[in-house]
């Protein structure tokens, strides 16, 4: 892996995603591996072994989105967040 770049992202279902982990880890990747919350689930996590430790995920939600929880906890954070 020497392209230069940042990170890499890994887009995919469990068994791409925890494969992609293993090959990384093979060839020493040593910078982040960032991918959406089907990157540090337990299956994948349970497939990739050690391989899946560091990985990075993120979620998808929005502050604005109309569910209870989320607005309770956007009003309690925006204020505090200037």
């Amino acid at each position: 892996m020497q392209s230069g770049s940042d990170a890499v992202i890994v887009y995919g279902n469990e068994e791409e995603s925890a494969r992609a982990l293993r090959e990384l880890r093979k060839q020493a990747h040593a910078k982040p591996i960032i991918g959406e919350v089907v990157l540090t689930s337990q299956e994948v996590v349970e497939l990739a072994g050690e391989a899946a430790n560091g990985g990075v995920a993120h979620a998808g939600l929005s502050a604005d989105a109309p569910q209870p929880l989320i607005r309770k906890f956007s009003d309690t954070f925006r204020p505090n967040s200037k």
